[in-house]
């Protein structure tokens, strides 16, 4: 393919070695002349192993051309690919003026070509926050040009690459994620990837910006969880080595997909109690630690965001019946310990509501004295919210929203969406 790369910053100019590696030709341009220079010594103007042997061979075999000037022709050309820089502003967002003359420029130069053919394709790879492409890209391309999928086409190709690993990663990527207006309408980007195995997500313009920034967030938090752990082993004299390699060889649970499912507010008797002990000799430490020291105070929004998602629901039913479909803090448990369900239960009686409770793990008639000590702390008269089973759906149609918390599906499966809300999933 014939290519054109606007910017020539790290994504670009390592994205340029890579697509000459494959066979393609490519045009990269840049408005800094120093930049330009070194790119025609065949030298990369940003350090990456190998890159420069990559640019040295797109010159040589004339796969390469560098220019400074932005006076864009493309007739010639198959796809744009844009990855000009988009720096912090001071309050954190996005400094995106250079995307907007950038996007202006290629615009017009889309409209300036008579016949076009199949529309060009234009590849964003900076990086954007969500709803970029939709509430500012897309509407300078249709005031200068017109309705997108006529003479352009935009996609949203976020990068992962580490700095001195980039042309590994490129070739090796852990995903491809590919945000288009219609879900395969570039073809996964015209089998620009098409040599390479790896997964590939065609997702809304939206799900592909985001899905860098999450990547880099969890890559912090892992680093900084990490680094607190190393400040408080240190702090109590144990070696911060072993309990790492001890953490980290729990594939299962620890270095797994396992808890990152976005859904309920986590609760039992391990969890909080655990993370409690561990904030209190954090504490007496006097040991810096705030992504440790937040966990609790982030799982009660959780509680509360489902409290204020209810009560939103619930806004114009008068006198309105409820029932949860599970109280205990999982499925196939009759532990109700720091439940996150059983806490909600608690704060919607005290806003006034009237709830009913299934829970088939549950026998009231012969519990444990730990979940009667619960339930009668959170619940009066705990005996009055209960209803035993089984639930048809008739009987589950007579309540106006259906707090869904275990995985009773057959029980659900014919009941409107509309009055339910799944407290063990965000979807």
């Amino acid at each position: 393919m014939r290519i054109m790369i606007l910017g020539a910053g790290y994504v670009g100019t390592t994205m340029a070695g890579c697509l000459l590696k494959d066979g393609h030709s490519v045009s990269l341009i840049d408005p800094d002349p120093e930049k330009i220079d070194t790119l025609k010594s065949g030298k990369s103007p940003i350090y990456e192993p190998g890159l420069n042997e990559l640019l040295s061979f797109g010159l040589a075999k004339n796969k390469l051309s560098v220019d400074h000037n932005f006076d864009l022709t493309l007739e010639d050309q198959d796809t744009i690919i844009v990855c000009v820089g988009t720096p912090s502003n001071e309050d954190g967002t996005l400094n995106l003026s250079y995307i907007i003359d950038v996007s202006v420029q290629v615009a017009n130069a889309i409209n300036s070509i008579n016949e076009v053919g199949k529309p060009k394709l234009i590849i964003y790879r900076s990086t954007l926050e969500p709803n970029t492409i939709n509430d500012l890209i897309i509407p300078i391309y249709e005031k200068i040009v017109g309705k997108i999928g006529i003479k352009y086409e935009i996609a949203f190709n976020p990068e992962f690459l580490r700095e001195s690993s980039a042309i590994e990663d490129y070739f090796s990527p852990p995903k491809i994620v590919i945000g288009e207006r219609i879900p395969g309408v570039t073809n996964n980007l015209n089998g620009l990837y098409s040599n390479i195995e790896s997964p590939v997500f065609n997702v809304d313009y939206s799900t592909a910006e985001i899905a860098k920034m999450i990547d880099n967030t969890w890559h912090g938090l892992k680093v900084s969880f990490a680094n607190e752990i190393g400040r408080l082993t240190q702090a109590l004299n144990i070696s911060t080595q072993d309990v790492i390699n001890i953490f980290l060889s729990d594939k299962k649970l620890n270095i797994s997909s396992y808890y990152l499912r976005p859904g309920n507010p986590f609760g039992g008797s391990c969890l909080p109690k655990d993370i409690k002990s561990i904030n209190s000799i954090i504490e007496n430490s006097k040991i810096d630690a705030p992504v440790i020291s937040s966990i609790l105070a982030s799982n009660y929004s959780h509680i509360e965001y489902f409290i204020s998602l209810i009560q939103e629901k619930l806004l114009l039913i008068e006198d309105p019946k409820i029932i949860f479909l599970g109280i205990t803090f999982k499925s196939n448990s009759d532990d109700l310990r720091e439940s996150p369900y059983l806490i909600i239960a608690s704060k919607l009686i005290k806003l006034g509501f009237k709830i009913k409770i299934f829970d088939n793990d549950l026998d009231i008639n012969s519990m444990s004295s730990s979940n009667l000590k619960y339930l009668s702390q959170y619940l009066n008269n705990f005996n009055n919210h209960f209803i035993e089973g089984p639930l048809d759906n008739c009987k589950l149609n007579n309540f106006d929203l259906i707090l869904y918390a275990k995985n009773y599906h057959e029980m659900i499966a014919n009941i409107s969406n509309s009055k339910i809300i799944k407290l063990n999933s965000i979807e």
